[in-house]
C-alpha cells in the first residue's frame, strides 16, 4: 500500500515541477528573447528589401 502511494506521488510530482520550471523560465525571458526576436525580424525585412530592389532592378535590365 505504501509503495504504490509512494510511485503516485513520485508519478504526480514530475509533470508539476516542470510545470513549475516551465512557467518560472517563460517568465525570466520574455524581455530578452521579445527583444531578439524583433532584431531577427527587422533583419529578415531589410533582407526581404533588398531582394525585392534587386528583382526590380534584374526586371529593368531584361526590359532594357
Amino acid at each position: 500500500m505504501m509503495e504504490s502511494v509512494l510511485y503516485s506521488l513520485l508519478a504526480i510530482s514530475c509533470p508539476f515541477g516542470m510545470a513549475l520550471m516551465w512557467v518560472k523560465e517563460r517568465g525570466k525571458g520574455n524581455a530578452a528573447g521579445h527583444q531578439a526576436e524583433k532584431v531577427q525580424i527587422a533583419e529578415l525585412r531589410r533582407e526581404i528589401d533588398q531582394l525585392k530592389a534587386a528583382r526590380a532592378a534584374q526586371r529593368v535590365n531584361n526590359d532594357a
